[in-house]
């Protein structure tokens, strides 16, 4: 959104929401890509198709980085999930914790 941080004002409103200036100054030199690597943990990740905030790129590369994430994609969701996608979404989060629920109980 912003080619540098000098660039960032004070606030911005994205999608309805104002945010402030450190939202964005804070991440600014951040290599998630490297940091989620270190995180070891099982991770849910779902996107929709037609993601118009971040782009399905971004979680296309990071099922690429690591090997302990389970990815979905929702045809034709936006960022938020509405209707049907949020019965989709919800369907994912529930099985995700059912089955890490299941094996650390053993």
């Amino acid at each position: 959104m912003f080619d540098s941080p000098e660039e960032i004002p004070e606030t911005h409103s994205l999608q309805g929401l104002r945010l402030g200036n450190r939202y964005f100054v804070d991440i600014w030199d951040q290599e998630p890509y490297e940091r989620i690597k270190v995180y070891g943990k099982n991770i849910l990740l779902i996107h929709g198709d037609r993601d118009s905030i971040v782009p399905i790129s971004y979680s296309d590369k990071l099922e690429e980085t690591i090997d302990h994430v389970e990815y979905h994609v929702i045809q034709g969701a936006d960022h938020g999930y509405l209707g049907e996608d949020f019965d989709l979404a919800v369907s994912y989060i529930r099985d995700f914790l059912n089955v890490k629920q299941a094996v650390a109980q053993g």
